[in-house]
């Protein structure tokens, strides 16, 4: 079996090496739209350190990994009351 070939503007593989190894990064417009809460809200968590983020060039390009958003979702949920009366 031949070796898979390098594709244009990548190495041969890298979505399985970005799927097991890079977490995804979502930039603060992508967490604002996948939350529904404005960007300044975001930037506000930030700031707040709610959630760690990865700071590039210079610290003036923000990302933040996809699973800390996660967790912070999980940490963030109340849970329904058995039974559903009061």
């Amino acid at each position: 079996m031949s070796a898979p070939k390098e594709r244009a503007g990548g190495q041969a593989g890298s979505k399985n090496l970005r799927t097991t190894i890079v977490p995804r990064l979502l930039t603060v417009a992508e967490v604002s739209d996948a939350t529904g809460f404005e960007c300044q809200t975001i930037y506000l968590w930030i700031a707040q350190r709610r959630f760690p983020v990865v700071r590039l060039g210079r610290g003036r390009s923000v990302r933040i990994p996809e699973q800390a958003l996660v967790e912070l979702i999980e940490a963030s949920t109340v849970p329904a009351r058995d039974g559903g009366g009061r």
